[in-house]
C-alpha cells in the first residue's frame, strides 16, 4: 500500500500458481524483495544483502532446520551434478566443509565414491576420509585425524578389536613415506596398542613399516 506516495506496508509484485507449485514475490516497506516458493523464501534488502530461508543480517545469509532440512548447505558442482563441495553449519561453533558428501536429514549421504570432510567444532578440527561408497546412500564417516581445543593432536587409526572393521593399513612404499599408522587394541584385553611409521630402510628403494610407539 502506498500512503502519500509511500510504500507502507507489503506489496505484492507477482502471484501465480503453476500446477501445484506456488510463486510469490513481495515487495516490503522497508525495500526488500522476498521471493516465495511453496513456502520456501528469498529475500533482497535494500542494502543488496541476499538470504535463503531469512531476512539476511550478512552479505550472504543462509538457514535451516539441518535436522530436517538441508537448506543452511551451500553447494559448488562441476558439472550441475549433485557431487562436488558442500559447506554447512548444524549450529553453534559447528562449520563443515565436505566433498563428495552432503548432509541430509542430519546424516551423511554420499555423492560420490569417496568422501572427506573438515569439521571444525567447540574449538577442534576433525578430519574424515572414506572410499568405496556407494553414492545416495547414508553412511557414517569414519575420523582419520583431529586436532583437540587443547592443542593435541590425534590419530584415530584403526578401531578397537571388534567394534566395527578396520581400516586396512597401506603398503609401505614410495607413496605413504612418513604415514603414521596407529593400531588400537582391544580395551578389555592388556594387549597394548602401538604406532607404526612408515619410512626408506638402510636398503636402496626399500620402505618399511617400524614400531615407534608401543606400551609398556
Amino acid at each position: 500500500m502506498f500512503t502519500n506516495g509511500t510504500l507502507t506496508s507489503s506489496f505484492p509484485l507477482l502471484t501465480e500458481a503453476i500446477g501445484d507449485t506456488s510463486i510469490a514475490v513481495t515487495d516490503t516497506a522497508t525495500g526488500n524483495i522476498t521471493a516465495t516458493v511453496d513456502g520456501a523464501t528469498s529475500t533482497v534488502t535494500a542494502a543488496g544483502k541476499f538470504g535463503v530461508g531469512l531476512t539476511p543480517a550478512f552479505p550472504v545469509d543462509i538457514t535451516g532446520n539441518q535436522a530436517s532440512n538441508p537448506t543452511s548447505q551451500l553447494h559448488i558442482s562441476a558439472n550441475n551434478s549433485s557431487d562436488g563441495a558442500y559447506l554447512t553449519s548444524i549450529g553453534g561453533s559447528t562449520a563443515q566443509l565436505s566433498g563428495g558428501m552432503e548432509r541430509t536429514a542430519g546424516a551423511w549421504t554420499a555423492r560420490a565414491t569417496s568422501g572427506s570432510v573438515i569439521t571444525v567444532s567447540s574449538g577442534g578440527v576433525t578430519f574424515t576420509g572414506d572410499t568405496s561408497l556407494t553414492a545416495g546412500n547414508t553412511f557414517t564417516p569414519t575420523s582419520r585425524i583431529g586436532i583437540r581445543a587443547d592443542g593435541g593432536f590425534r590419530i584415530y587409526g584403526s578401531s578397537e578389536a571388534g567394534t566395527v572393521p578396520d581400516p586396512v593399513q597401506p603398503t609401505c612404499d614410495a607413496n605413504s613415506r612418513g604415514t603414521f599408522w596407529l593400531h588400537k587394541a582391544d580395551a578389555t584385553t592388556t594387549t597394548p596398542d602401538h604406532l607404526d611409521f612408515c619410512g626408506h630402510t638402510n636398503v636402496a628403494n626399500t620402505y618399511a613399516w617400524k614400531t615407534v610407539v608401543t606400551w609398556p
